[in-house]
């Protein structure tokens, strides 16, 4: 998986893009509570986010 990191809105998170489902999987960072989110494309990422 390849990494980085995706800023939205006050929202930072780390995005891995997973070459064997060919999808984007992001975890929101920094809060107590876990966030996931899934994609197949930034806007994708973009809009699952909360």
């Amino acid at each position: 998986m390849l990494g980085n990191v995706l800023k939205y809105k006050d929202y930072y998170a780390e995005v891995k893009y997973d070459t064997s489902a060919d999808s984007f999987h992001g975890r929101v960072l920094g809060m107590g509570d876990v966030i996931d989110f899934y994609g197949r494309s930034v806007q994708d990422l973009r809009r699952s986010l909360p």
